[in-house]
């Protein structure tokens, strides 16, 4: 019983991985401000590091 649950289990991560590569990526809407997250600024700090 438990081989065959570790094969169902195996199988589904396999299927979910394929079908996560094969799937088209969403166009960025206009509507949503997170649509453009990679065009962000990296976090800067003047105090890194201080107590």
């Amino acid at each position: 019983m438990k081989l065959l649950a570790w094969m169902i289990f195996l199988l589904g991560q396999n299927l979910s991985r394929l079908a996560i590569a094969v799937r088209s990526p969403l166009k960025p809407s206009d509507g949503n401000p997170l649509s453009k997250w990679r065009t962000w600024s990296t976090i800067r700090s003047s105090h890194w590091g201080e107590r």
